[in-house]
């Protein structure tokens, strides 16, 4: 996180074409909070630095719960539907 504690995403999606991505649901009414978009920066930073570092590619998807709903189960649709 931006104040320096551990990050932890709660899921880790990986892609058959080996893309990584980090997966942060959060409720809507959250989306824009202080907290949530420092830890979307951080974690969009992490990704960065680790794809260049390492070859993966390492991405982030910050997603609602509309967002999630919406969906409707579809991987494809949730990359986006989220930001």
């Amino acid at each position: 996180e931006s104040d320096g504690s551990a990050y932890e995403p709660d899921f880790v999606v990986v892609e058959k074409d080996g893309t990584h991505w980090l997966v942060e649901p959060k409720a809507d009414r959250d989306l824009q909070t202080e907290a949530v978009r420092g830890k979307e920066l951080a974690a969009k930073r992490w990704a960065n630095h680790v794809s260049s570092q390492t070859g993966v590619d390492w991405k982030y998807l910050l997603v609602g719960e509309t967002d999630v709903a919406d969906a409707r189960g579809s991987w494809a649709a949730l990359k986006k539907l989220g930001r």
